[in-house]
């Protein structure tokens, strides 16, 4: 994990860290789990590298990404909507509701937050799944 961070502007120019996510990558000490991760950033790379500036679930979707936004029972719930805040690198703190999810020996998830101009992401968690109202 801490190989990723240091590296992480070299492999992934449009994908922008969050401060929160060195603590996500430093808990992961399996290779196989952050090998998984780097997969999965590597394909939201390529989708913002290439999407013009319009942002699409349906073209992640396409790269094989299994990409949604959070529900409305988790958006409306304040204790659960602020499990999804976190702060961008200007220290502006902002909800991060669209995420991936993969399997594994890991159920993991990767919150995204796409810039004004779709052009680039911020990446705000990478670990288990956050509770919901289900969950």
């Amino acid at each position: 994990g801490q190989d990723l961070w240091e590296k992480w502007e070299i492999l992934f120019p449009n994908l922008i860290k969050c401060f929160n996510v060195k603590h996500c990558l430093y808990e992961n000490p399996e290779k196989n789990h952050i090998d998984k991760i780097i997969e999965q950033l590597d394909y939201l790379q390529q989708y913002f590298s290439n999407n013009n500036g319009i942002f699409s679930f349906e073209k992640l979707k396409l790269l094989g990404l299994d990409a949604s936004d959070e529900s409305i029972s988790v958006k409306n719930d304040p204790n659960l909507k602020k499990d999804r805040l976190f702060r961008l690198p200007n220290g502006d703190d902002k909800y991060f509701f669209y995420h991936l999810k993969f399997y594994g020996k890991f159920e993991t998830r990767i919150y995204f937050l796409p810039t004004e101009k779709n052009s680039k992401c911020y990446i705000g968690y990478i670990g288990k799944h956050l509770k919901t109202k289900k969950f």
